[in-house]
């Protein structure tokens, strides 16, 4: 138990030239993967933006207000195959996709690597999904659909990444984040962003 102790306190002991309290400021940019049910099986990976502010309380442990686009593009072979069909007659309407979320995160800092500042974070939100409906028509004007979905969600937020210090003020940051929509079993979509970024600190 003592032993356990000593390496929490030493992981989240952080050197006070690589971050230090105060007023933080980052974006980033990269790519998201789709997650759960139909939304993985019929969407694919699409860009992905996001910036956040935040606050140090100590130099290991800050609080950030986050906020996220990221936007998706229908599997249409996986549509049609699911749909049992093919053949250039058939039509399909629908399928843009992206989520918005605005989360407030604790984000603990790790102690160094070399160079590098590992963190983790963890936080909870809104979760705003646009996910529209697709329509099948066949040619003898047989008609199935995906339902679309639309409703605004809580949503939680776990993550992990590394800051690469570049200045005393300015960082490089790759991270990876998993969002997940509080919902019923079957309704419920995530999405994995992993984005690269710049963190003012």
């Amino acid at each position: 138990m003592k032993r356990s102790l000593l390496l929490l306190l030493c992981l989240v002991s952080i050197s006070s030239s690589v971050q230090a309290q105060g007023i933080t400021i980052g974006v980033g940019i990269g790519g998201a993967l789709p997650q759960g049910g139909r939304f993985n099986e019929f969407w694919l990976p699409g860009p992905a933006l996001e910036a956040n502010v935040g606050y140090m309380l100590t130099p290991s442990f800050g609080i950030q207000a986050r906020a996220g686009y990221n936007l998706f593009s229908l599997n249409q072979d996986a549509v049609l195959t699911a749909a049992q069909a093919g053949g250039p007659d058939i039509a399909l309407f629908g399928g843009g996709a992206d989520i918005k979320t605005v989360m407030v995160d604790a984000l603990f800092y790790l102690s160094e690597i070399g160079p590098v500042q590992p963190f983790v974070l963890f936080g909870l939100g809104y979760f705003d999904p646009t996910i529209e409906g697709v329509i099948v028509i066949f040619t003898n004007n047989q008609v199935r659909t995906i339902s679309p979905i639309e409703e605004n969600r809580a949503g939680i937020l776990m993550g992990a990444g590394m800051a690469f210090p570049v200045s005393n003020h300015f960082a490089v940051t790759v991270e990876g984040r998993y969002h997940s929509a509080l919902a019923e079993a079957g309704r419920r979509i995530g999405h994995i962003p992993i984005t690269f970024g710049i963190q003012y600190r």
